[in-house]
């Protein structure tokens, strides 16, 4: 919802039209980034258009060179037609020629050559999720390889947590043409996400509810969800004449889920002492206002221990 241009825009990316071959997509926790990219990814792909995935999650090795260079050759296979075992060899060759030695630049730059080589003979575009959460070296070295060695005629689209500001995968956002920061939802788009998760109209009052428990985090579509799943779990909502009302005496709402879960959406990206106490404040609020489990109990005790 409220989203169009930005779709749009990343569409065109992974599309390989338009000016930005390297697309940054930006903002806070809950905002919509990889809702826009899994969007945008079904429109481009209904088109025609190839995308892989870096799953550098999974990678094996050491994080930096190491771990990209099995991220990448892992994608590389899911392209099953060109000189797949070429690319893979010269990319494997690089890296055990300039092992235990300061080599880095040379396997940085095999890697673009053979991407831009797979990109010449199927064309598709390449999709980087939750950059803020990658391992600092291999976030350091994916920054390094797409500045100094672009891999010609590869599309590129990086999703950025802009909460973490502090975290080496900032240096990726240097590498982009284009980076597109996603805001908060505008108001007259919020009625349409909730009626949208409701599966039905909702009366005003609920969604002027819903934004005036949320405070600073107004207009975050995470945000909003997780209050009406809450409101929803508290039995908070009435359906009438297919329309959903507000049940009176429902004017302190919170936010949903777990407290680990709660405290991502309204505190990211802080250091682990604030993290704690955040994840206290949140717990004093769940435990007046709704039930809670054992675990929240147990996880909070654990890293105050931690802290100790």
């Amino acid at each position: 919802m409220g989203r169009h241009d930005e779709v749009s825009a990343v569409v065109e990316t992974l599309s390989g039209v338009g000016h930005a071959r390297t697309l940054a997509l930006t903002g806070v926790a809950g905002v919509g980034r990889t809702a826009v990219l899994k969007e945008a990814w079904g429109i481009a792909t209904g088109d025609g258009a190839k995308v892989m995935r870096l799953a550098w999650e999974s990678a094996e090795g050491e994080p930096g060179v190491p771990a990209l260079v099995h991220a990448l050759c892992q994608m590389l296979v899911g392209i099953r037609v060109g000189r797949l075992p070429v690319r893979i060899t010269e990319i494997r060759r690089a890296e055990l020629r300039t092992a235990g030695r300061d080599g880095d630049l040379t396997v940085l730059s095999t890697m673009s050559r053979m991407l831009a080589d797979a990109a010449h003979y199927v064309p598709f575009a390449l999709v980087i999720d939750d950059c803020e959460r990658m391992p600092a070296p291999t976030a350091s070295a994916l920054g390094l390889m797409l500045r100094a060695f672009r891999p010609a005629g590869l599309p590129v689209v990086m999703a950025y947590g802009s909460e973490a500001p502090g975290h080496p995968g900032a240096e990726l956002l240097a590498a982009a043409d284009r980076v597109l920061d996603l805001v908060p939802l505008a108001e007259d788009d919020v009625p349409a996400l909730v009626e949208q998760w409701l599966g039905r109209p909702a009366e005003p009052e609920v969604v002027q509810a819903v934004m005036r428990s949320l405070g600073p985090l107004e207009g975050n579509p995470q945000a909003i969800l997780s209050v009406l799943g809450a409101l929803v779990g508290d039995a908070g909502l009435l359906e009438l004449d297919g329309r959903i009302l507000l049940v009176s005496g429902q004017d302190a709402l919170r936010l949903g889920g777990t407290v680990a879960e709660a405290c991502r959406v309204a505190c990211p990206g802080l250091p682990l002492e604030e993290e704690v106490l955040a994840r206290t404040v949140v717990f004093a609020h769940l435990s007046g206002a709704a039930e809670f489990r054992l675990s929240d109990v147990q996880d909070i005790s654990f890293q105050l221990m931690m802290l100790r």
